[in-house]
């Protein structure tokens, strides 16, 4: 049937595509230096990270686990703080085993440092993507360093001294400067941030006439102007104009819609050079920290120059948000287990659904640390790590001002309180205003939304809160993107009109469209099935192994009839209409842009 040789194609289509030593991640893009501070008037985000966790002990069995009682969070967490510090009570070595033993070097005592360093060090210089020979799929693979967007080169970090790079790490521009170009918060509405980006990415042609530079150059003018308005553009400028991209290619306005993809890939070319020194430092950082997890001797890994101390306190803080997180889904893991167990009647289960924890757990021999004890485990860790760093006066007490806030604030509970201590008591102790404090607060923001979301994503999303719990009440709250990104209905500033597409039989779109919405007739269609094997099983069993033979055969059967149309079920559709077509435009945009490889060096245009 449909239904079973769509699970036989599929499991060979998987088999092809899977390429060993590759994973996908963003490309990294260095910034330009700036000697400016951190924050204009404040003092001074695979093998995506692979933070080193080592292998704890096995959870307890489910048997053991469902048979007693369940306790609460506290109790569990109290339970782990208690067996580890009576760890730490036990007898520990003279300290004449020590003679003779090498001084803690950068990269910490751990002998998995070393081997990490040497992994580290096999990369390619840069990350590059690339298009794999046998699938034809794009690859990515890892470097040791962050691409310069605009060079093509790795970043450069400043070599001018320690408060050059942690200005590169939170970069800032003159307030002259800044005076020009940031936008009146109070006042200002899209269509204006718009326009006076786009004049800021102008620049005068070959032909003498004003317009984008070719990709990847990007005017000087376009990158003080992101700067200045780091906080206020962001993510929320990001999706607005890609918003109304899409709503020109809706209407069909191909002029208009050609000049949001220009103006959205110089912000997206700014943005990436503006980030890149931050990537680097944390990159570097994972290095040192990743193999001493669990090792509270802080010193001996963690410090060194200001900038090297930030990122540290970045990558155990964005480690401890995610382990944190990890508990809460674990909990609701084991919520859903009891449930289950206690409900005998199938169509009384709650699913656990793809959405709770790390989707990751569920492959076949998976690794991943999901279990409730053993998350909490490694959660309370990771807070007794963060702890060490931040009671060692050596290593917390010059961070930049808002990690300072960071930790302070995250204490707090309730919004109220959280403003008043940031009013009353941090901002007058730290000679600056609340203002400043919500700007940097909301920079680290648009950093931390630069790194990979594994495992960055929780603690930008706690940052995120953060920022918007402190703009409460005052004019920061005010927001003139929402009804670009909020509104629904057709009269929306952002609007555009979704539609169903064509969809292949044998496609994983078919598959889910009927398990969702046709199950009945998929469950009967099984238990009728015949016994003797298909012609589509007879063809796998002759071709075997050979993936030559596998890719002719699928390739065959995608070939479809020119009047071919997928019968899209109606609770999908949901009125929507089918086919439009009006994102073949945007296709076909795309198709004129160089590859990876073909893309040439830019440069930054300075004009007068």
């Amino acid at each position: 049937t449909m239904w079973r040789n769509w699970m036989l194609l599929s499991a060979g289509a998987l088999a092809l595509w899977t390429v060993e030593g590759f994973t996908s991640l963003s490309s990294g893009l260095p910034s330009r230096l700036s000697a400016g501070k951190a924050i204009s008037g404040v003092t001074t985000q695979s093998t995506s990270t692979c933070l080193y966790m080592g292998k704890l002990r096995k959870a307890r069995r489910e048997q053991d686990r469902e048979l007693k009682k369940i306790k609460g969070r506290d109790d569990r967490f109290r339970e782990a703080m208690e067996a580890l510090e009576e760890k730490e009570k036990l007898p520990k070595e003279p300290d004449d085993r020590r003679k003779g033993m090498q001084e803690p070097n950068p990269l910490g005592t751990n002998p998995a440092a070393a081997d990490m360093k040497e992994r580290v060090e096999s990369r390619p210089d840069l990350t590059y993507i690339f298009e794999d020979e046998e699938t034809g799929y794009t690859m990515v693979e890892q470097g040791r360093n962050v691409m310069n967007v605009i060079t093509r080169e790795a970043i450069k970090l400043s070599d001018q001294g320690p408060e050059y790079r942690l200005a590169q790490m939170f970069p800032g521009v003159p307030m002259d400067i800044r005076s020009k170009h940031r936008y009146n918060w109070a006042t200002c509405e899209v269509p204006d941030m718009i326009a006076q980006f786009r004049e800021a990415c102008m620049v005068t042609l070959e032909d003498g006439t004003r317009g984008y530079p070719v990709r990847p150059s990007i005017s000087n003018t376009a990158i003080d102007f992101v700067l200045s308005n780091r906080d206020i553009m962001g993510n929320r400028f990001r999706r607005t104009v890609g918003k109304l991209m899409l709503r020109a290619a809706w209407k069909e306005n191909v002029e208009k819609m050609r000049d949001y993809r220009n103006l959205l890939l110089s912000f997206f070319i700014a943005e990436n050079y503006i980030s890149a020194p931050f990537r680097q430092m944390i990159m570097d950082g994972e290095i040192r920290t990743g193999p001493n997890f669990g090792n509270l001797d802080m010193m001996s890994y963690c410090g060194g120059d200001l900038y090297q101390r930030s990122a540290s306190y970045i990558i155990l803080k964005g480690m401890q948000c995610t382990w944190e997180q990890k508990v809460r889904d674990a909990e609701k893991i084991e919520e859903i287990d009891r449930i289950n167990l206690a409900n005998k009647d199938k169509k009384k289960k709650k699913i656990s659904t793809l959405r709770i924890g790390d989707p990751r757990r569920f492959e076949p021999g998976s690794t991943v640390i999901y279990k409730l004890n053993e998350c909490l485990q490694v959660c309370t860790m990771t807070q007794k790590m963060v702890k060490a760093f931040v009671e060692n006066p050596a290593l917390f007490n010059d961070l930049p001002v808002e990690l300072r806030f960071l930790e302070a604030a995250l204490s707090i509970k309730g919004g109220t309180a959280l403003r008043k201590f940031t009013t009353n008591e941090f901002c007058p102790a730290e000679e600056i205003t609340p203002e400043a404090l919500r700007e940097g607060i909301r920079r680290l923001v648009e950093q931390l939304d630069s790194m990979y979301a594994d495992p960055y994503g929780d603690i930008r999303a706690t940052v995120d809160k953060l920022a918007k719990a402190m703009a409460v009440g005052t004019d920061d709250y005010r927001n003139p993107y929402d009804p670009y990104l909020t509104g629904l209905g057709k009269d929306a500033p952002g609007f555009f009109q979704t539609y169903t597409f064509d969809h292949h039989p044998i496609s994983l779109v078919k598959f889910l469209d009927e398990a969702q919405f046709d199950r009945e007739r998929v469950l009967a269609e099984l238990e009728a099935e015949e016994e003797e094997p298909s012609v589509l099983d007879e063809i796998i069993e002759k071709v075997g192994p050979k993936k030559e033979l596998v890719r002719e055969v699928l390739s065959a059967s995608m070939q479809l009839p020119d009047d071919y149309e997928y019968e899209t079920p109606e609770e999908r559709a949901a009125g929507r209409p089918h086919n439009l077509g009006w994102l073949d435009l945007l296709t076909a945009e795309s198709d004129k842009d160089p590859s990876f490889q073909e893309m040439k060096p830019g440069r930054i245009i300075f004009e007068d």
